[in-house]
């Protein structure tokens, strides 16, 4: 009796050259940092490669998710606790051509979004920048579809107060 085929592993490079993007931009959504957005993505990477580059997973893109995400939540956590350690250091001043490189209302909402609390923020960009639906936001999320509903519900009204009434 013929045995069934196993499902082959994906390939590392590939998913690479097919999700590193998407994957950075889901990161950037999280941690508001393009630099540590690369990081977090690269770690991923780098540790699916050490571990012989295999895996096994039913969706290897929503494996990758959810790794840029707990990533994400690791370089936040690293973050608040460099913070509460460090002395207060001059801010930094922006370049002058910062704000003719990204438009001032996208850089408003998004600084609107880096308020929101970090599950409502994940539930945002999630739901709404990657367009994934409710259900698999709850699995990666590892909470109810109505868990995620209501955090979105909340999401959206707080950043309607922050917004003003033009965004609603």
């Amino acid at each position: 009796m013929d045995q069934p085929l196993a499902a082959a592993p994906p390939d590392l490079r590939a998913l690479f050259a097919d999700h590193y993007l998407d994957l950075v931009r889901l990161a950037v959504q999280l941690v508001d940092d393009p630099e540590s957005a690369e990081d977090v993505v690269q770690e991923v990477f780098l540790h699916l490669q050490a571990r012989g580059g295999s895996f096994t997973a039913d969706d290897p893109l929503r494996y990758l998710r959810t790794a840029v995400l707990n990533g994400a939540r690791s370089t936040l956590r690293r973050r608040r606790t460099l913070r509460a350690f460090r002395r207060p250091r001059p801010m930094h001043v922006a370049a002058a051509d910062t704000a003719s490189l990204a438009k001032e209302e996208q850089q408003r909402i998004l600084a609107s979004v880096a308020q929101l609390p970090p599950r409502q923020r994940e539930v945002i960009a999630l739901r709404y920048y990657l367009e994934l639906p409710v259900a698999e936001v709850a699995a990666m999320l590892q909470i109810t579809p109505g868990a995620v509903s209501a955090s979105a519900s909340v999401a959206l009204k707080s950043l309607s107060a922050i917004l003003g009434d033009r965004h609603a």
